[in-house]
């Protein structure tokens, strides 16, 4: 009977120092220090603790805090799903289902480009404006090319703030997919995207800016010039008629008398 009952007691603390032993892997694992929740759940692990296996499963599995081995990965889920764990059951099938979209998770974490972010609507195109509009109609033309462009990046700096932070144009399908460690890289590639395609568009927009108030200066001198030399002809044609009518006046005033013969 006392051995009966110190068999109890020794199965009871030896449960009590495995839920210590997780819990001090989790905490390990949760601060980042890789090498004591490695070894914790290594341990653990070896004993048959199926919670343990999940856990170093998915460390071997995502390559975070232990080499990447997806095959010893499997192996780990496998053993925990038998034992009935909930959580491996599901991630056994999360890796066949990851297996089927790594292309869609490299796309993410170091293949997309931001082409959306700058298409259809979004394409801005740079206005061509000549040195010096001289007419109205040419004027008028030259303008509404800027103001087409002055509303398109507004539209494309608009859908840009829209789809802030990166991440979040991430499929969710897709993400449930991804370790931590490719969720940060993701994060990181795409912040590093948008903000090469904030800053290519900010450049462009400021060259259209300098393209526009280089074409306003030449076509506003460039009118005041024809203004001031219509105004001249004005005056001059003032004058030439004044002219006109004093040599005019002069004329019938001085003109000899003249007698027909009968």
């Amino acid at each position: 009977m006392k051995r009966f009952i110190a068999g109890v007691f020794l199965i009871a603390g030896a449960a009590t120092a495995c839920a210590a032993d997780l819990s001090d892997a989790a905490k390990a694992l949760n601060g980042k220090d890789y090498r004591q929740a490695l070894a914790l759940y290594t341990q653990l692990a070896n004993a048959g603790n199926p919670e343990a296996e999940l856990r170093l499963g998915e460390m071997y599995w995502y390559g975070e805090g232990a080499p990447l081995d997806r095959e010893k990965g499997d192996a780990l889920f496998a053993k925990a799903a038998a034992a009935g764990h909930p959580g491996a059951v599901a991630a056994t099938r999360l890796t066949g289902q990851r297996q089927q979209r790594l292309a869609d998770i490299s796309y993410w974490t170091t293949g997309y480009d931001g082409a959306d972010l700058v298409a259809g609507e979004f394409n801005c195109v740079q206005p061509k404006a000549p040195d010096v509009s001289r007419t109205k109609s040419e004027i008028g033309k030259v303008s509404a090319a800027f103001e087409a462009y002055r509303a398109c990046y507004n539209g494309f700096i608009s859908n840009l703030e829209s789809v802030l932070p990166p991440a979040k144009r991430i499929p969710e399908d897709i993400a449930l997919l991804m370790s931590e460690q490719e969720l940060g890289q993701a994060r990181e590639h795409l912040g590093k995207v948008y903000a090469a395609v904030a800053e290519h568009g900010k450049q462009t927009a400021a060259q259209v800016m300098a393209s526009r108030e280089a074409w306003m200066l030449q076509t506003t001198a460039y009118l005041t010039t024809e203004s001031n030399r219509w105004e001249q002809r004005m005056a001059d044609m003032d004058r030439y008629r004044r002219d006109h009518a004093i040599w005019r006046d002069w004329t019938i005033r001085n003109a000899p008398a003249v007698t027909i013969p009968k």
